[in-house]
């Protein structure tokens, strides 16, 4: 029977990378379905890892319920020993574990180095530790072993029944994940599930430069909390990913449109200052600031 695994974490924790690490370690034998879910209109992780089925604009614990629903069947159709299940950053857990009941492993990925900065663990991180049966702090070189120590007891402290794991960059394996000893919590979820957070995307349709990406970046208000995309410049094509301060161009050869998608609490005035900010980007700012004017907000409170 196939086991389904749900990745979760908050934006920027390294879910893509401990799935990408997954992936990389398993048997060759193992046959495994994916499916990662992002909030933006233009997938990013999926260029990361190109075998992976994409649930874009929206987020598969409210508006892209059914199409996850529809995408775990189909994926069910193939006979793969496992479904892995990357959500959004902002998702909430439970509505998912509801949605699909036999979901064997719910896996929380926690930035350490995040919590590092303030030694305490949001409401969302509480939801997304409560409900899981695998925790996985993630970016352990970058603090040291004191804290790592005070964030185990604590996640232990909020979940004694999960198995707790250290990782750096998601350096686990399939075999590790799926040693989880008791199910997912069953917590009832509180309904209807909304989000604080908005997805901005600004399609890009000339050659930028890297220095121009991150003087935008500057720009971007700090309730913006993950930037990503994919970069064409002259010489390149990159997959941007930002957060927590710390930008990264990561060289590929995808075909994808080149985009700046941003996640956060954006209002519609920001959207439009932002979108007219972008435009140092590109050379034809006319033309930029009407392809992005029509379609680049949408908002899911």
């Amino acid at each position: 029977m196939v086991k389904i695994i749900v990745l979760t974490g908050y934006l920027g924790s390294g879910k893509t990378t401990t799935l990408a690490h997954i992936l990389k370690t398993k048997p060759k034998d193992t046959r495994v379905s994916l499916i990662i879910n992002e909030r933006a209109r233009i997938g990013v992780d999926a260029t990361i890892i190109p075998e992976a089925e994409e649930l874009t604009d929206g987020c598969v614990c409210c508006d892209k319920r059914e199409d996850l629903k529809k995408q775990v069947e189909e994926a069910k159709k193939n006979n793969p020993d496992y479904i892995i299940i990357e959500t959004t950053g902002v998702a909430d857990l439970q509505p998912i574990l509801e949605l699909i009941p036999e979901t064997t492993v719910a896996a929380t990925v926690l930035d350490v180095q995040q919590y590092a900065k303030t030694k305490k663990l949001g409401v969302q991180a509480k939801n997304h530790i409560t409900s899981s049966n695998v925790l996985i702090m993630n970016k352990i070189d970058t603090v040291d072993a004191q804290l790592i120590n005070e964030l185990r007891t604590q996640l232990a402290q909020i979940n004694p029944n999960a198995v707790i794991h250290a990782t750096v960059q998601g350096n686990i394996t399939l075999k590790q994940i799926i040693q989880a000893t008791a199910p997912p919590p069953k917590i009832q979820a509180q309904k209807p599930v909304t989000h604080g957070s908005t997805a901005l995307t600004i399609t890009l349709h000339e050659p930028t430069t890297k220095q121009q990406v991150q003087e935008f970046i500057q720009t971007v208000p700090q309730t913006i909390t993950r930037i990503k995309g994919i970069i064409r410049t002259q010489q390149a094509t990159y997959i941007l990913q930002h957060t927590h301060k710390n930008t990264e161009f990561i060289k590929t050869k995808t075909n994808k449109q080149p985009h700046i998608s941003m996640i956060g609490d954006i209002h519609p005035l920001q959207a439009m200052s932002l979108v007219y900010a972008s435009r140092k980007l590109v050379k034809k700012t006319i033309s930029h600031i009407k392809n992005n004017i029509l379609e680049p907000f949408r908002a899911t409170k």
